[in-house]
């Protein structure tokens, strides 16, 4: 199901901020397909995450972030329990925006989902 989330440009520190909060009243997994590994990498499909600026999309550097086998619910997921705050953030570098894009106003396109975690 997609889920709202916030961004906060910090261009100062050249970075953006990607937040979502659970609200649901259980815990809900992401897979790392659909969010940034704590590292700000995006290991999803190429060209589904963009940075915009100046009406332009920078789209996400390409990460492979390997196979993982899931022995229990969670393995390969991040949980975040009800209520719970994820936060990440992704350097500009990520998106390769340039110098002349740094100053201006930016928004995110994430094709974030959740699911029920299994138990």
């Amino acid at each position: 199901m997609p889920v709202p989330y916030e961004v906060a440009d910090i261009p100062e520190q050249r970075r953006i901020e990607i937040t979502y909060v659970n609200t649901f009243e259980s815990s809900v997994c992401l897979l790392p397909e659909f969010w940034p590994n704590p590292a700000g990498k995006f290991g999803g499909e190429p060209e589904t995450l963009f940075l915009i600026a100046n009406a332009k999309r920078y789209p996400a550097k390409a990460y492979n972030p390997g196979y993982c086998v899931a022995r229990k619910s969670g393995d390969c997921s991040t949980v975040v329990a009800p209520g719970a705050q994820l936060k990440v953030s992704m350097p500009y570098e990520e998106f390769e925006l340039p110098e002349s894009a740094l100053l201006a106003p930016k928004s995110v396109e994430l094709p974030l989902k959740v699911f029920k975690c299994r138990s």
